[in-house]
């Protein structure tokens, strides 16, 4: 996945993290891979943010931060909830199944 993102980004896309997790574990992954800081633009966790997923807040704070058009978007995650609130707000958006996936849907 992290090769994914290398290549993602070098052809300009932006990706963004966007996490529900509290401190103690955001401290943790910031210390055992400091490098994801780096290949991200941007982390965003709820504990900072002060919004949890599926709170629709969670998404616009991105997009408006980042002043992104929703259906510029691509949005994966684990979750079918956070997925069917990121639709409604015109994202496109995908269940993850693997990087496989991911290639084929941002043809890689």
């Amino acid at each position: 996945m992290i090769e994914l993102v290398k290549k993602l980004r070098n052809r300009g896309v932006k990706i963004f993290v966007l996490s529900n997790n509290f401190i103690e574990r955001a401290n943790y992954y910031k210390k055992t891979f400091p490098f994801l800081e780096e290949i991200f633009d941007k982390v965003y966790y709820s504990w900072q943010t002060g919004f949890v997923k599926p709170n629709p807040e969670a998404y616009k704070n991105l997009l408006v931060e980042n002043n992104l058009k929703p259906e510029e978007c691509i949005y994966f995650d684990d979750s079918k909830e956070n997925i069917e609130v990121a639709k409604k707000l015109g994202i496109q958006s995908f269940v993850f199944e693997g990087v496989e996936c991911v290639k084929n849907l941002c043809r890689i």
